[in-house]
């Protein structure tokens, strides 16, 4: 039997301003984040607090390094491409995050390819390089966004690379619970995709305490 090693780093191309990229990723000041583990049956089970909100990471409970699995859930930062705009339409956001977990790791209507097919990263729309200040706030802020959504597919896209055979048959059932998995995913994007309210910045300023607010100041100003 043939097996194959993939190694994972996050290649980084916005031309001149790939230095802000840098720079937001250097400024993490969360190490570490809490995801699921790839042998709890009760992963996806439904969980609310006292109010009977859904708490849909209540069972992530396994905490492991940030900057250690960042180049697996984010495995490029570059600028959009005419075929980007031809595939995915964005008109009003100024970068997005794109990952195919959903087609290769948690599939509603097919067989999973796996972890090794993971491809995920973030596309800056040209849109975004136009809003600056001294010291491109704005951009830093926009990529600061997109790097959440990476952080919040790290608490299922790790336990599916540490145990992929555990996680496909406890975690989801063998395919059973891909559905919920994905609404999951949908809940979390959507919740931090309310841009410029308080949701967007309490989500940036976990991982940013000190920066995270001036950059959103900055970037709700030039809205």
């Amino acid at each position: 039997m043939k097996t194959y090693k993939r190694t994972f780093q996050t290649y980084i191309d916005l031309q001149i301003y790939s230095r802000f990229a840098e720079e937001v990723i250097s400024a993490i000041e969360t190490d570490t984040i809490n995801v699921f583990r790839p042998d709890d049956e009760h992963a996806l089970d439904y969980v609310q607090d006292g109010d009977g909100a859904e708490l849909i990471d209540a069972r992530a409970t396994f905490s492991v390094s940030i900057r250690e699995w960042l180049p697996v859930a984010c495995q490029f930062i570059r600028l959009e491409t005419a075929y980007d705009r031809e595939l995915y339409g964005q008109d009003e956001c100024l970068a997005y995050y794109r990952s195919n977990a959903c087609e290769v790791l948690w599939p509603v209507e097919s067989e999973p390819a796996g972890p090794a097919a993971l491809m995920a990263g973030v596309v800056v729309r040209y849109e975004a390089l136009k809003h600056e200040d001294a010291e491109y706030n704005c951009l830093k802020c926009v990529l600061a966004h997109e790097l959440v959504h990476a952080f919040h597919a790290m608490r299922f896209v790790v336990p599916a690379f540490l145990n992929w055979r555990s996680f496909w048959r406890k975690v989801l059932n063998e395919g059973t619970s891909c559905d919920v998995l994905a609404s999951n995913a949908d809940a979390r994007r959507l919740f931090l995709d309310r841009y410029g309210d308080g949701n967007e910045l309490a989500e940036i300023m976990a991982f940013w305490p000190s920066q995270g607010r001036k950059w959103f100041g900055a970037l709700r100003n030039a809205r």
